[in-house]
C-alpha cells in the first residue's frame, strides 16, 4: 500500500516511488526551473529539494550479488532499516524517531540491482549506531554494500535522484516529511 501524505510547502509527496515526478515537484521548484539545456533537470530539482530537506546523515550503496527484481532489493534494504530501527529504538518506535531514508534504484552495469541512498534520524545515526554493522547487515542480506557518513550532503542526494533520468525511481520511507524539518527551496 503505497500512503501519501501532504507536507508543508509541498502539492504531494509519495512514501511509495516515483519515476516520472513533475507532477510531485516540490513547491519552489516549477517547471520554469526545469528545462533542457541550461536549467535544472527533473534529477537536478530533486536533488536540491532533498539536500535542502534533512541534513542526511549516512550515504549507502548496494548492489545486489544476484539477478533478482530491482523491488526484492529495495525489500532488504527496507528490512536492515526496519532491524536498526529496532535495535536503537525498541519494537514500536515513535514516529519522530523512525529514521528517514530516500533510495535511488537502477540496474548496475552487470544487470543486478543497484541503489544508492540518503538516511537520517533526529538523534544523529552516527552517535546510535555504527555505519560498518549496518553495511555487514546490508552485505548479509543482499551483496555488496557501503555506508559512510557523506562527504557533501548536496553530492550524496544529486546522487540518489540522478537515477530519475537513467529509468531509475526514487522512493522515500513512511517518515519522510513527518518530523517537520522539511524546508521549501
Amino acid at each position: 500500500m503505497v500512503t501519501s501524505m501532504a507536507l508543508p510547502g509541498s502539492p504531494l509527496v509519495s512514501s511509495g516511488s516515483i519515476t516520472s515526478p513533475s507532477h510531485l515537484l516540490p513547491s519552489g521548484l516549477h517547471s520554469r526551473h526545469i528545462q533542457s539545456g541550461g536549467g535544472l533537470s527533473i534529477a537536478g530539482a530533486y536533488g536540491e529539494y532533498l539536500a535542502a530537506a534533512y541534513p542526511w546523515q549516512w550515504f549507502i550503496t548496494m548492489t545486489s550479488r544476484n539477478r533478482v527484481a530491482p523491488e526484492a532489493l529495495l525489500k532488504r534494504f527496507r528490512l536492515a532499516v526496519s532491524k536498526l530501527e529496532r535495535q536503537l529504538l525498541g519494537r514500536r518506535p515513535r514516529m519522530e524517531d523512525r529514521i528517514v531514508y530516500v533510495v535511488g534504484e537502477e540496474r548496475h552495469k552487470s544487470g543486478n540491482p543497484h541503489l544508492h541512498a540518503v538516511m537520517w534520524q533526529r538523534h544523529d545515526l552516527n552517535q546510535l549506531a555504527r555505519r560498518n554493522a549496518f553495511r555487514d547487515l546490508l552485505q548479509e542480506l543482499s551483496g555488496w554494500s557501503k555506508c559512510e557518513k557523506p562527504h557533501s550532503v548536496a553530492g550524496a542526494v544529486r546522487y540518489c535522484a540522478k537515477y530519475l533520468s537513467k529509468d531509475g525511481e526514487l522512493h522515500f520511507s513512511p517518515t519522510f516529511g513527518a518530523h517537520g524539518q522539511i524546508i521549501v527551496v
